[in-house]
This record gives C-alpha cells, sequence and structure tokens, in this order.
C-alpha cells in the first residue's frame, strides 16, 4: 500500500502540473479568439468570460487522456533515470504490478472524463449555443462601441453612434448605412440608404425581430455617384437589426447521450458525435498500457527519451479518431464497425510492447502475479 500511495503521488502531481499548463494554454488562446470578437462587435464583451468558461470542462475530457498518458511517461521515466524503479523492484515491484497500479490510476481518470464527456459537455454546448443566439436588446447595445464605425450582426449595416447613456438605453448622434443589394443600377452599382439622427433606441420584437428606433433624422436613398437621391426627413424610424430567431434544431454535440443512442442508426451525425463520445474513455486505459513499457528507459538515455515516439504515437492515434469520425459523417464507416478498428490497433501496438518489455516467459509469471495466483 505504500508503494500505491507513492507511485499515485508522481502519477498524479505530474498530471496536475501537465493538464494545468495545457489547460491555461488552450484557455488563453480561447480568450483571445472572444475578446477579438468581442472587440470586432461580433460578441458583447459581457458574455466573453462565460462562453470561456462553459468550455473549461470540455477541454478537460480532451487534455485529461493526455495528461496522464505524459504524466506516466515523465512520472516513471524519472524513477527509471534515478534507479528508484531499481529498489522498489526489489521490494517486490514487478512489471505487472506496476501496470496493475497504473489501471487503478487510470480509473479515476476514466469516470472524470465518462461523467464529462456523456453528460456534462451536452450541457455546456447547448448552453454556450443559447448564450450566442439569444441576444437581447442590452446585449445588442453593449456590442455598439461610441465613436467608431461598425458592422451589426445580423444586417448589412454600417452603424455610428456618437455616444451611448449611461443606463446603455438610449444612443445619441447616430448614423446608419444600409447596402441594399437587391437594388442595382444598370452598371452594378448597389444602392445605399443613408441615415443620420440625433438619437435612437434598440427595440426588441419577439414575432418580428429586433429594431433600431432612430428618432428626428433625415434618409438619403439613392446610388453612388448620381444626382438624383431621395431625401425622407422623419420624425421615427425603425431599422430591422436581425430577424426573429427560429426554434433552434438541437446539434449531434449538443444531444443528451440517450438521443444520440437513438439516432445513431438511421443518422451519420449522431453516430459520428456516439463514436467520439465512447472513445474518450475507452482511450484512457489504452493509453496507460502503452505508456507503460514507453516510460522504461535506462539511466544513460535520459527520461525524455520515450518522449518524442510516445508523443507521435498519441498524435497518430488521436488524429485517427478524428479522421474516422469524419469518415462516419460521411457514410465511408459504418456505425457498426465504428472506432473500434483504431482501439483495436492501438491494444495490439500496446501487447507488443509489453511482451517487449517483459519477455515472453516473464509475460506469464507477470500475468500470474497480476492475477494474485501462485506460480
Amino acid at each position: 500500500m505504500i508503494l500505491f500511495r507513492y507511485l499515485a503521488k508522481e502519477v498524479y502531481v505530474t498530471l496536475a502540473a501537465i493538464t494545468g499548463i495545457l489547460l491555461f494554454i488552450v484557455i488563453s488562446n480561447q480568450l483571445v479568439i472572444f475578446l477579438t470578437r468581442a472587440a470586432a462587435g461580433k460578441i458583447p464583451v459581457a458574455i466573453v468570460f462565460k462562453l470561456v468558461f462553459s468550455q473549461i470542462p470540455y477541454f478537460c475530457s480532451f487534455l485529461l487522456p493526455l495528461g496522464f498518458f505524459l504524466s506516466i511517461l515523465m512520472a516513471y521515466g524519472r524513477l527509471y533515470i534515478e534507479s528508484e524503479m531499481v529498489v522498489l523492484a526489489a521490494c517486490g515491484m514487478s512489471q505487472a504490478r506496476l501496470l496493475g497500479y497504473t489501471l487503478l490510476f487510470s480509473l479515476g481518470i476514466f469516470l472524470t472524463v465518462f461523467f464529462l464527456t456523456f453528460w456534462i459537455n451536452p450541457q455546456l454546448e447547448s448552453y454556450k449555443h443559447r448564450i450566442e443566439q439569444n441576444v437581447g436588446p442590452q446585449t445588442l447595445l453593449q456590442t455598439i462601441a461610441p465613436g467608431r464605425f461598425q458592422n451589426i450582426p445580423g444586417g448589412n449595416y454600417v452603424v455610428y453612434v456618437g455616444g451611448i447613456s449611461r443606463d446603455h438605453n438610449q444612443l445619441q448622434d447616430m448614423f446608419i448605412a444600409d447596402e441594399d443589394a437587391k437594388t442595382l443600377s444598370p452598371q452594378g452599382q448597389v444602392k445605399w440608404n443613408v441615415m443620420s439622427a440625433h438619437g435612437g433606441t434598440v427595440m426588441d420584437e419577439p414575432e418580428i425581430g429586433q429594431f433600431i428606433v432612430i428618432q428626428d433624422g433625415k434618409r438619403y436613398s439613392g446610388l453612388a455617384g448620381q444626382k438624383n437621391y431621395t431625401v425622407t426627413q422623419f420624425h421615427q424610424f425603425g431599422v430591422r437589426l436581425s430577424q426573429s430567431p427560429e426554434q433552434h434544431r438541437l446539434k449531434s454535440n449538443e444531444m443528451p447521450t440517450r438521443d444520440l443512442i437513438r439516432n445513431m442508426w438511421h443518422d451519420k451525425q449522431a453516430a459520428g458525435e456516439m463514436e467520439e463520445r465512447i472513445s474518450m474513455p475507452i482511450c484512457i486505459p489504452l493509453l496507460t498500457l502503452l505508456a507503460v513499457p514507453l516510460s522504461r528507459v535506462s539511466p544513460r538515455q535520459g527520461k525524455f527519451m520515450q518522449l518524442v515516439p510516445a508523443i507521435l504515437l498519441y498524435i497518430i492515434y488521436a488524429n485517427m479518431i478524428l479522421i474516422n469520425q469524419s469518415w462516419i459523417h460521411k457514410g465511408i464507416v459504418s456505425p457498426a464497425i465504428g472506432m473500434w478498428w483504431i482501439h483495436a490497433v492501438v491494444l495490439i501496438i500496446a501487447g507488443i510492447l509489453l511482451l517487449r518489455s517483459f519477455g515472453w516467459s516473464r509475460a506469464h509469471y507477470g500475468l500470474c502475479d497480476l492475477l494474485g495466483r501462485k506460480r
């Protein structure tokens, strides 16, 4: 039990460090992407951190298998380099028992990824979509920055606002340019409607859509380069910003697992998503079987000797899962076959590495030791 706790500490501490670093890099990259979209006026700043934090469990389900794989390689590699594995072997720690302990370590990671993949991630994907789609008037106002020209999401409009009230309910000194692509001149020129007004506000009609209602202004309509403009003075004028949102149809990555199981046999998208959800937890014990023999190095080789081939194997494995998911979506691979053939190939490679590491005769005795039988 002392050896079990010692090895568990080594693996889990390394796992926490590696996964934390990878998660920080990925989340920082996502934060930059969302802030860029917010600066362009495509999403409001108020929902940036909601979108970022909603993706943390999703990225954890991808990073935990990789982090656990690397933590075994690095933790056990250090023990081999510093000859601690020799001492552990003298205390009765066989290679088979080391493998058994490591598989027990992977059980907690397996359950965590299983829970995230099958229950948490679909709910968060649906929540993320609702945040992006359900943009109300107040949220729309937050995307408009005073003193700059910017496009309005959902329409062919360029808007300039001189100022916004403190409560974000009123707009001052407005300029709106509307491109009317349906009206063209014989030379192919596009008609523009340009409006200027002292102020306005945003209104939301659930059955129609969103509008900017501008007051006390003028509207200029015509083709660029021509003098036959139509000038209209108005007291109030409504400009539609977006259509009324249609009822959202759940995507495959937002579907609950029970719905995917019902639809996977007649829906290729659901089949591919279901195979990916199954693959995420399944790959953890398979990566464990790969990592234990690959972590075995001699002191003269260095503890990073096996990292390059190990990472190469992981990249091939992960990319084959993504490629095979695309094949399922296109109907090239049957859902009945799914991704099981990829896991079978990895299992065969892991078996060859284990036999090479243990030796054929020692593998028999190691199996008996692992199962607790008498030799």
